[in-house]
């Protein structure tokens, strides 16, 4: 009896031996990687990503790109013509805003060179003026938002530079192919290659503000715009191997000093592929300040950047659908009023009103703050600067404000313009901020 007892222990014993020893197996070969060497700085990588791995509370790995390892440094790409490369200037920002450094989980490359921090000697661009662009902001915020992601920024931005000229083969206005040798679309792949240096990354988004140029020479190019764009967003995400790289670009600044047919053109056209081309999201620069006749002044390279990150948070890691007004007006940075007009109450920007059709012509004032005292506003015939006279600035037309949607509105009938085109101004009383141009014809 004593020995059968003996024995069923025994048996027990070793069974419950392989048992173990088989777990143990199991365990490690489930998590194999423990068995690989660690590359300098993973082990630090690898516990801040564990800590953070649901950047405010949401999955790193719900992404256009799948289910991605999250050890992958994810890449955004910044290029486009010169509110891109930037002409920024107010450097005091920098301090107010606390954006002095890089975010050290962010590496950023411009003009062949790893960038150390955000100092206001540094010629971003080099082309001999110490400014800056959207870069600044979009960092900080992606930096804020993604904490325990690696992210490597890459910018190249060429000034005063045509789509057609990024692109190895594009359409002109007779619809001819035109192939060309040297397209900067080759130095910004051989840019983003040589920063990531043969890594294994994940490529996020390509930020794209450009198309100034074509509104310039719509004449020969800008036609085609909409069908050179996609060429490029098409290449980019061919040649990145990532089919759906989220393509975020900024709608051009409604310019009053070009003809309205090229500024029309190209807009219309952006809006086109946005809402035809998968993972593309346009957001509007029409409430930006320009320092000059072209370019965003500090607040705006801020707010775009900023855009550009939220959006991008928005869209492509929430999954929620962009309104082209939304992050200008949602920015939080201070700018200028948004003026649009229509002959609907709620309708889009229009640009013709037929006379025969009657009714009203709506003007629509956005990010105008809540106090109707502080606003003032100037119609005039283009081309006459009536509003340069400061008695023409009125408060008498009769606004209304929408406080759910932070909209000022005021109507006249159609009937009461005779034929010709006009431009319209918004501007507040205490700071004369004015808004940019919009123009309309009547027909």
């Amino acid at each position: 009896m004593q020995l059968n007892i003996n024995r069923r222990l025994f048996i027990l014993s070793t069974r419950y031996a392989l048992v173990l020893t088989g777990g143990i197996l199991l365990f490690h070969f489930v998590n194999c990687d423990h068995f690989l060497p660690l590359k300098d700085g993973d082990d630090d990588q690898t516990k801040e990503e564990t800590e953070n791995n649901s950047d405010n509370g949401i999955s790193i790995n719900n992404t256009s790109g799948g289910n991605q390892s999250i050890n992958k440094p994810w890449v955004f790409v910044l290029a486009g013509q010169s509110n891109m490369a930037g002409q920024g200037q107010l450097y005091s920002y920098l301090k107010n805003e606390k954006l002095t450094k890089i975010p050290s989980n962010v590496e950023f490359y411009v003009a062949n060179r790893r960038v150390a921090d955000w100092d206001h000697q540094q010629d971003l661009d080099q082309d001999g003026v110490s400014e800056f662009g959207p870069e600044i902001s979009f960092i900080s915020e992606i930096g804020r938002l993604f904490p325990g992601k690696k992210i490597i920024g890459i910018k190249y931005a060429v000034n005063g530079t045509s789509l057609a000229q990024w692109l190895p083969k594009y359409q002109n206005n007779q619809g001819q192919t035109v192939t060309q040798n040297n397209p900067l679309y080759l130095n910004l792949l051989a840019y983003i290659r040589s920063a990531v240096n043969q890594r294994d990354v994940e490529y996020k988004a390509m930020l794209w503000m450009q198309g100034e140029s074509d509104a310039l020479e719509y004449s020969s190019i800008g036609k085609m715009y909409q069908t050179n764009l996609f060429t490029l967003i098409e290449k980019i995400r061919t040649d990145l191997v990532e089919k759906d790289l989220a393509f975020i670009f900024g709608r051009i600044y409604r310019y009053a000093h070009l003809p309205l047919e090229s500024v029309v053109g190209v807009r219309s056209a952006q809006e086109k592929l946005a809402r035809q081309v998968k993972n593309t999201f346009l957001l509007s620069t029409d409430n930006f300040v320009l320092s000059d006749t072209w370019h965003f002044n500090g607040t705006g390279q801020f707010a775009l950047g900023k855009c550009f990150a939220t959006i991008f948070n928005q869209a492509v890691i929430l999954k929620q659908p962009v309104d082209l007004y939304n992050c200008p007006m949602a920015s939080g940075l201070d700018l200028a009023p948004v003026l649009t007009f229509s002959d609907s109450y709620n309708g889009p920007a229009q640009y013709y009103f037929p006379l025969s059709r009657g009714g009203f012509l709506y003007s629509k004032a956005e990010n105008a703050g809540s106090s109707p005292s502080n606003i003032e506003a100037c119609l005039e015939v283009l081309g006459t600067r009536s509003c340069d006279d400061q008695a023409k600035w009125t408060q008498t037309a009769p606004w209304t404000y929408d406080a759910s949607s932070s909209v000022w509105r005021s109507q006249l009938p159609i009937s009461t313009f005779p034929s010709n085109t006009y431009r319209g101004w918004w501007r507040f009383k205490d700071s004369k901020k004015i808004s940019f141009t919009a123009t309309f014809n009547t027909l």
